[in-house]
């Protein structure tokens, strides 16, 4: 059971410097589901969700910046 716990957390590691959030959230709740108090998965999923929320931020930033440049072209 240790080794599937190392094994997962290495994976999401690998998912997390790859900037795959979503899939590295999957990665700790199976880490989550066999040790509900590993603190490794727990802070990993935490910095994933942070890293995620600002990622969809930053999109939603970027789509206004572009409908208000698109705007200001069609009005000249």
């Amino acid at each position: 059971m240790k080794d599937d716990v190392d094994t997962l957390i290495k994976k999401g590691d690998t998912l997390i410097n790859l900037g795959k959030y979503e899939k590295d959230i999957s990665q700790y709740n199976r880490v989550l589901k066999i040790d509900p108090e590993n603190i490794i998965a727990l802070h990993q999923k935490e910095k994933a969700l942070i890293n995620l929320n600002k990622k969809y931020k930053e999109s939603i930033l970027k789509m206004e910046k572009d409908s208000l440049t698109k705007s200001k072209k069609k009005k000249y």
